[in-house]
């Protein structure tokens, strides 16, 4: 590693020619990378069985500067396996030590298995699109060195009918079973945001408006990950009884209170990359610090309850943006006794239809 390192270095000079190692700098990290100018390819030697991690970037041309994701080609022994999506978001705190300049963009990790009979894996920049950068490393974290590159993509060989019937040869090996397309959702990273929501409570007399804070951190995959988030809504009750008197007849009586809660959820949730909008499911629990006031009186209690929820997730800009249907419950004592002069417990549970906003990291 150390004298791939030093090879990369020592011939990244002026040359920005594909093969030619830069250094990119992210938060004070100087990592190199070979240059993928548009019309070119690099080629690498990766006899199989082995698993590859391709690591990319595009060169921005300002700090602030916001783009579509742009297609980079993979090619195992000359097939295309993978269509990997470069994010087009400018990291202002990042540099590329050459002579061109400009700014990294975000990062893209994609995992490429090379079957066994397997030899040759190819990066292409189509012709007419940003410059890359590239970086590819084995599980030990060995970066692979290109065997050739720097040349313009040659067009395709015209098709020649055989004279005489041969036989069909068989289909290369497939070095990977993913493959990205357009319409591919936001990959499950690590996130946060905002969450505004909308719902009904299970006692009260009028509908709640939800606002707080969210995250998220993957752990297992594009499949798993673990969350909390804040917020705060208010319940009011507002009623009026009428009640039986032994003398007198029927008087009523009027009911007039609001609940201010703050609910403090963990949970894990489940993203499925299923098409441009992912379905996704968290489950948790929820502590609930709520704050009851009536009249001049004000009483705060706590507790703790389940939390569900079902919905979707899509690619919006920098981030991603989540709908989802949730339920939670839980029971708290504010002091209110039963019919037999019992302490009772009072439901918090609420039903809500959330909008989230991700910044994904």
């Amino acid at each position: 590693m150390i004298a791939f390192i030093a090879l990369l270095l020592g011939t990244a000079g002026a040359s920005t020619t594909a093969g030619s190692a830069v250094t990119v700098t992210v938060n004070q990290a100087s990592v190199p990378y070979l240059p993928l100018p548009s019309g070119t390819e690099l080629l690498f030697d990766t006899p199989g069985p082995k698993k590859l991690t391709i690591e990319t970037r595009r060169r921005m041309a300002g700090p602030s500067q916001r783009a579509q994701s742009a297609p980079m080609e993979a090619l195992g022994d000359g097939q295309l396996i993978l269509t990997i999506k470069v994010p087009g978001t400018a990291l202002s705190s990042g540099t590329i030590d050459d002579r061109l300049g400009g700014f990294p963009s975000k990062s893209d990790r994609s995992v490429v298995t090379v079957p066994p009979g397997g030899n040759q894996l190819t990066l292409r920049a189509p012709t007419g699109g940003p410059d890359f950068l590239v970086r590819i490393t084995d599980r030990s974290g060995e970066a692979l060195l290109p065997v050739s590159g720097g040349e313009p993509t040659p067009p395709p060989k015209p098709v020649v009918t055989a004279v005489t019937p041969s036989p069909k040869p068989a289909p290369p090996p497939q070095a990977n079973k993913r493959k990205r397309t357009q319409a591919a959702p936001a990959a499950l990273s690590t996130a946060g945001g905002i969450d505004l929501g909308f719902g009904l409570p299970a006692r009260g007399s009028s509908p709640i408006w939800h606002m707080g804070l969210t995250g998220r951190l993957p752990v297992y995959n594009n499949l798993i990950s673990v969350g909390a988030s804040m917020g705060y809504h208010r319940i009011r009750v507002e009623e009026t009884h009428t009640i039986a008197q032994p003398v007198g007849g029927y008087a009523s009586q009027s009911v007039d209170y609001r609940t201010g809660i703050v609910p403090i959820e963990v949970h894990a949730g489940i993203h499925v990359p299923a098409g441009p909008i992912a379905p996704v499911a968290t489950a948790g629990m929820t502590l609930f610090v709520a704050t009851r006031t009536e009249g001049s009186d004000r009483v705060t209690n706590a507790a703790i309850g389940p939390s569900l929820a079902v919905g979707g997730e899509a690619a919006v800009g920098p981030g991603s943006i989540r709908l989802l249907l949730g339920w939670s419950e839980g029971r708290a004592r504010f002091g209110n006794a039963g019919t037999q002069g019992e302490s009772v417990r009072e439901t918090l549970a609420v039903s809500r239809i959330s909008t989230q906003y991700l910044y994904t990291f």
